[in-house]
């Protein structure tokens, strides 16, 4: 009989992963905020009462209803791949079960541990995948409309990047960087949101603090709340992990 030692990879602290499982279930928690309400752009600056008032309370986006409903619809009409389409803009909702799945498996040990990052990797491409799509859709860029298509391929270069490069002393595969990058990617989506309002506000002619204003009042608590754990499993991915061997021993015979 002997021993084979079967790599883990990357181990990171017990502090970190507390900081990424925290991170995950805050950013679970916003699914039951209001992020956004739709309270039709900039207007002249008003008194507080009165832009507490502007958006009713059916303008306000939550996002498990704008899932579920429309998920369930979207799913009984085409299909798994039309409802995800419908829900496109809050997809990265529908990761959270990925990532505490995979997180759970890397905990047990070597062997689930490198089938959750294998599983995660087979998610980043499937992302990569569908971010393309949803860019040449959805997309409408800040370049001028000639540089559109150039404009699409790079911001998918920037997708594929955030997805799947590493920094020096993590593995391609380790669940834990994959879940950062997926995380660090719907972080840029969000911010994307808000810098898209504030561009085109500007250029309808409005001064910067009636954008400011605007946002304040259409970007709910949910978004902050949403950034700030966003941030939270990003940030420890950033950090490099100590290397380490788990050994598991299998009986093989002499």
């Amino acid at each position: 009989m002997r021993t084979v030692a079967i790599e883990a990879g990357p181990v990171e602290s017990s502090f970190a992963r507390g900081v990424r499982l925290v991170g995950i279930l805050a950013f679970a928690v916003t699914l039951f905020l209001p992020v956004h309400s739709c309270g039709g752009g900039p207007r002249a600056r008003e008194p507080a009462a009165s832009r507490a008032s502007r958006a009713s309370p059916e303008s306000v986006q939550i996002p498990i209803d704008e899932i579920t409903q429309p998920f369930g619809r979207a799913w009984r009409k085409g299909g798994p791949i039309a409802a995800l389409w419908r829900v496109r803009t809050w997809y990265p909702y529908l990761l959270i079960p990925i990532w505490l799945l995979a997180l759970g498996l890397a905990a047990i040990g070597p062997r689930s541990r490198r089938a959750a990052g294998w599983m995660l990797t087979a998610c980043a491409i499937g992302i990569a995948v569908f971010e393309w799509v949803y860019l040449d859709h959805d997309y409408g860029g800040i370049l001028p409309i000639g540089a559109r298509r150039f404009e699409i391929a790079l911001a998918w270069g920037v997708v594929v990047a955030v997805l799947f490069v590493r920094r020096r002393g993590r593995t391609w595969t380790e669940p834990e960087a994959h879940v950062s990058a997926q995380a660090l990617l719907t972080l840029l989506h969000a911010l994307m949101f808000l810098v898209g309002d504030a561009i085109t506000y500007s250029k309808n002619g409005h001064g910067v603090g009636v954008v400011l204003d605007t946002l304040r009042d259409e970007y709910r608590i949910g978004y902050w709340v949403a950034l700030s754990s966003l941030v939270a499993i990003v940030v420890p991915g950033i950090r490099r992990p100590s290397a380490s061997r788990d050994p598991v021993s299998n009986l093989d015979s002499a």
